[in-house]
């Protein structure tokens, strides 16, 4: 009996259908891959938004497991373990915007040797270390009291942060953490601690092998930008400083080379001392601190620093006081509102300074 294409009729796809369709998204490092092959996890996104992550081998057995909302996903160093964040659906994320409630993301772990897969609650980021055997898991920071101060955005609020010893399961704690970073090819975990009032701000180094914690340095002051040297065991990082004739901070670079070896050197640059840096000009965090290959030179930001207007004996206006007028000159280049537009680009914009270790 002839056959006809054109008898054939199409299913009719309803509403509730549209929603369904999907889309493979972008599976980061490796394509997704384990550092061994054996593994494969992507994302798939969907017209409704209820996205997935799915996890599977890529030879053998075929079963796919899928993990609703899962993100970034992340495999340790081993292959023996995957890392990635855990969403909620969009219902969900409107009813805690109308509750006022804080929206989070959870953290799921799954043991690729036995499949099994955890979920630890209130993780906003986290890493594993360069060997696989550990991972860190930083909680959000605590949601402040509705009668407290408003917070200040150039003081950073530290939050709780937990180090997995992934064989053993078990969890070290440590609190008013701001900032982490692994060391590159090894195990040490170095954090800048932002606690309430400053006290008890700093940079500690952490062998979560030993579980020896050192306090590199310490003070009143705000710790931020830490970078590892590529394959070494060299340390940046950034101290505040304030000038009571400038506006904002300035920054002292610090660095650390060889550390844990009986070589290990502590370096300072404090711009404040060194005569041949102009005096109008400050180190920034705009730009993170940046080690050479070979480890004797330190990249860093250097942008100008504005001095505080005088303000005379006589002045007793208040900020209520003054008119909300703005001053365009006839040979500015850019019209007001170009300029209004353009300012917050421009304000981070600096150039590089190179600060070499061994001359100072």
């Amino acid at each position: 009996q002839p056959y006809s294409a054109f008898a054939q009729s199409k299913p009719t796809l309803a509403a509730g259908d549209y929603g369904k369709f999907e889309t493979l998204g972008f599976a980061g490092s490796r394509g997704g891959l384990s550092p061994d092959g054996a593994w494969i996890a992507y994302p798939v996104t969907r017209s409704n938004r209820d996205n997935e992550l799915r996890i599977a081998r890529t030879a053998g057995s075929r079963e796919t497991k899928a993990a609703a909302f899962g993100s970034s996903a992340r495999f340790s160093a081993d292959s023996a373990w995957l890392a990635y964040a855990i969403g909620m659906s969009e219902r969900d994320r409107e009813k805690l915007t109308r509750d006022k409630k804080p929206i989070q993301n959870n953290l799921g772990l799954m043991n690729l040797t036995t499949g099994e897969m955890t979920t630890i609650e209130g993780i906003g980021s986290f890493s594993f270390d360069d060997t696989g055997k550990y991972l860190a898991m930083k909680r959000y920071a605590p949601e402040r009291a509705a009668t407290a101060a408003p917070p200040n955005p150039d003081e950073p609020v530290g939050a709780t942060l937990l180090v997995r010893a992934l064989a053993a399961g078990s969890d070290a704690s440590f609190g008013n953490v701001n900032e982490y970073a692994w060391q590159d090819e090894g195990r040490m975990l170095a954090m800048a601690i932002s606690a309430a009032g400053k006290t008890g701000n700093g940079l500690q180094l952490l062998d979560p092998q030993t579980g020896v914690l050192r306090v590199l340095d310490s003070g009143e002051s705000i710790y931020s930008m830490l970078s590892w040297r590529e394959k070494g065991a060299d340390l940046a990082a950034l101290k505040s400083r304030t000038d009571e004739k400038r506006e904002g901070r300035s920054q002292v670079l610090l660095a650390w080379t060889e550390l844990g070896t009986s070589s290990e050197q502590r370096h300072v640059f404090d711009h404040g001392a060194d005569t041949a840096f102009p005096a109008d000009h400050r180190l920034v965090t705009y730009r993170r601190p940046a080690w050479s290959n070979d480890g004797e030179t330190i990249f860093a930001g250097v942008a100008a620093w504005s001095a505080k207007p005088e303000k005379k004996e006589d002045d007793k206006s208040t900020a209520d006081d003054v008119p909300d007028v703005n001053i365009w000159h006839p040979e500015d280049t850019e019209v007001m509102p170009l300029q209004q537009k353009s300012a917050a680009s421009a304000r981070p914009r600096n150039v590089i300074g190179a600060w070499h270790l061994g001359s100072g």
